[in-house]
């Protein structure tokens, strides 16, 4: 079996680091008071030349220990570093990631089933790098039970302004489990296994929602991302008309130099039809 360095870093006992370290301070107090006791200020306290070159070779074997020392020391300080870092949250592996998504819409607020009764009928979203279609990172799913929906306080979910209120908890290849999913089973996530900082270059993302009613007005969003239990990452959902099933966004830089989230305008294949059609949230 082998073990990459990390992997071999990761095997040793975390009460090993402190005993090196007070290893390589106690070489150098070796050797601090080997040069403290070899040094004579007077040469009539020598006893002898034997006793005179026996100072000499302590005190020079004093300094050689010190040097080791500090060179121990160094060396443990880079590997607790190195240690550190690849064990820091950010550096660790991607293995897990799921998303919470939340906006509201001016809408009737129902969830409209396919045609095809399934009760497995769910809601996708993708992220990809930067505005890359082509670089899906990605691919997160839902079942209807995923699903809350609630009126906004204060309307009665017809008037412009208000409506329904989504709550979709989003999970890792969900699609994969779901029985004669077929056509709908993703490949598996290329984020998978990269660093989790890689999720740093996601910088556009399309939900897919075909149950929302058609045209309905998106007024306000977010979706929180969470890798390997721990990490956060939130996109805005910009303001749009879903049409085509979709809600997009994109990150952009804005004037000022500000981070901002607009409509990601793309292009889609309508099966069975194979119409192309162009999304741009209007």
């Amino acid at each position: 079996m082998q073990l990459s360095s990390s992997g071999f870093l990761e095997s040793i006992p975390s009460w090993i680091w402190p005993v090196l370290a007070a290893l390589g301070g106690g070489i150098v107090l070796i050797g601090l008071w080997m040069e403290y006791t070899s040094k004579i200020e007077s040469p009539d306290l020598y006893k002898n030349i034997n006793d005179f070159w026996s100072l000499k070779s302590r005190n020079k074997w004093g300094e050689i220990w010190v040097m080791i020392g500090i060179g121990f020391e160094i060396v443990i300080g880079i590997i607790f570093a190195f240690k550190e870092e690849s064990e820091a949250p950010l550096n660790q592996p991607i293995s897990l990631i799921s998303a919470v998504v939340r906006f509201n819409v001016a809408s009737d607020g129902k969830m409209h089933p396919p045609s095809i009764t399934n009760e497995n009928w769910g809601s996708g979203i993708s992220f990809f790098n930067g505005t890359n279609i082509n670089q899906q990172v990605f691919e997160l799913d839902a079942k209807n039970t995923d699903v809350d929906i609630g009126n906004i306080v204060g309307t009665n979910g017809n008037i412009v302004g208000g409506g329904a209120e989504y709550l979709i908890t989003f999970h890792q290849n969900l699609l994969l489990d779901m029985p004669g999913s077929g056509a709908l089973a993703m490949p598996p996530d290329a984020g998978i296994g990269k660093s989790a900082k890689s999720f740093g270059e996601v910088g556009s993302f399309v939900l897919s929602m075909p149950q929302i009613s058609s045209n309905t007005e998106v007024l306000s969003g977010s979706i929180f991302v969470t890798i390997n239990s721990s990490l956060n990452w939130v996109f805005d959902i910009p303001p749009q008309k879903q049409r085509f099933g979709l809600i997009t966004g994109a990150k952009i830089k804005t004037a000022d130099n500000k981070v901002a989230t607009e409509v990601f305008p793309i292009t889609i294949l309508t099966l069975p039809s194979n119409t192309t059609n162009f999304f741009d949230g209007k």
